[in-house]
């Protein structure tokens, strides 16, 4: 079903076009390169503009990113041939509301031409999603969407800077192998802003692979839908989308909570804190008296077997309690190895230290727990009979197990899967 906020979204988007904007391109393709969009301070912005010929008003697709590759001016001739004009700005750069207010001002130089029909859409990926981000904070007008493919880095605003976008989002996030940046984390904290009182946000998360042309047929299914002129697309059936690695089929929640995702323990040996997960210790029993491991050169190995399939949805992370001399960057990798002795990948994470003030008081011999959470998201049903495998790469360190050390691996796992 439609979201109330998104389809009063719509409403006002439908009832501000006329009925040219509607109307269907006339055929040819115009480009116009090196055109030059006025800022209200500085230099002006160079960009490229594809539209579809006619005097017809079209809606706009706005990017302020570099991006000048073939397959881009492909796909940007397709989008005009469907009815829209599409503006691909080279950046200038600076600070966030520095690229905020350049992407204000291109959102207000677009509705003062002839072709425009004072709709647009800004779309951007990697830098260009967080020039996205940046501008829908400095509310243009007519703004009425953003799509966010994989930004560079997180916002890194507060809950009150967030909650300023006020427009629909839709989050592309790379599946697990690619490219993710930091597009589930602002998803996240974009949904988190929605819950503030007297705030109504619509967000849209998928997580898969999505090809130039797959891309291509959500951006346009996005923008048609948005825009009143086409159906809800068939992949953003939910609010959130996500493809498991298995068999690369799509799977849907109405929220990011909806997915039923619970964080479930492996602790690495018996006598290290609470009961077991279904899957077991990861260690087996430690030695009485010897809840230590020495790490070498190779690393060292935990693991346990599965005796029932489980399905994994999410990040998985790491905890563990390490003495070290020195505090060098550690990693932990999480593999599954299945019954013919094959070993799939399901990621790799460097440690930072969870610092407290008991841990900045320490000395040099004491432990300290590092947490390993830069794992990749991924959706993966694991094998009845598979093996979960930790490795920890830490030459020199020593990794405590026992029940004040609680070192564990954390699996987001969906229950009732006996």
């Amino acid at each position: 079903m439609l979201a109330v906020p998104f389809a009063r979204a719509a409403a006002q988007a439908n009832a501000q076009a006329n009925a040219q904007a509607n109307a269907k391109p006339a055929g040819e393709v115009i480009v116009e390169r090196d055109v030059k969009i006025g800022m209200r301070l500085g230099l002006p912005l160079h960009a490229r503009i594809y539209r579809p010929s006619g005097s017809a008003l079209w809606p706009s697709i706005l990017s302020v990113e570099f991006d000048t590759t073939a397959e881009r001016d492909r796909l940007s001739r397709a989008l005009a041939a469907a009815g829209y004009a599409v503006v691909i700005a080279d950046p200038r750069g600076g600070d966030d509301k520095h690229v905020g207010r350049d992407g204000y001002d291109a959102c207000e130089w677009i509705n003062r031409k002839p072709w425009s029909n004072r709709q647009v859409v800004m779309v951007g990926t990697g830098e260009g999603a967080n020039a996205a981000w940046n501008a829908a904070r400095e509310h243009p007008p007519w703004l009425t969407s953003i799509i966010s493919r994989a930004p560079a880095r997180p916002l890194g605003w507060t809950a009150t800077e967030i909650s300023r976008v006020s427009v629909p989002v839709l989050t592309v996030a790379g599946a697990f192998g690619e490219e993710q940046g930091a597009a589930i984390d602002t998803y996240l904290a974009y949904q988190h802003a929605a819950a503030m009182p007297g705030t109504a946000r619509v967000s849209y998360l998928v997580v898969g692979s999505l090809g130039a042309t797959a891309f291509l047929d959500v951006e346009q299914g996005w923008f048609d839908f948005l825009l009143g002129r086409g159906p809800q697309p068939t992949l953003l059936r939910k609010h959130v989308t996500y493809m498991n690695v298995n068999d690369a089929t799509w799977s849907w929640a109405d929220s990011y909570e909806a997915i039923g995702a619970v964080p479930t323990s492996y602790p690495l040996h018996s006598d290290a804190g609470p009961k077991a997960a279904p899957g077991g210790f990861l260690g087996g029993a430690s030695l009485v008296g010897e809840p230590v491991d020495s790490i070498g050169a190779l690393g060292k190995r935990y693991q346990t077997a599965l005796s029932f399939p489980i399905d994994l949805v999410g990040q998985p992370s790491v905890a563990l309690w390490l003495v070290h001399a020195n505090p060098a960057q550690l990693e932990v990798s999480v593999d599954e190895v299945l019954a013919d002795g094959s070993a799939t990948p399901l990621g790799t994470s460097g440690g930072r230290v969870k610092m407290t003030d008991s841990t900045m008081s320490m000395g040099k011999n004491d432990p300290i727990r590092w947490e390993f959470s830069s794992f990749q998201w991924i959706a993966k049903r694991m094998a009845a009979g598979s093996t979960i495998r930790l490795t920890v790469r830490a030459d020199g360190a020593t990794l405590l197990h026992d029940a004040d050390h609680y070192s564990r691996l954390i699996l987001p796992i969906i229950r009732g899967l006996r």
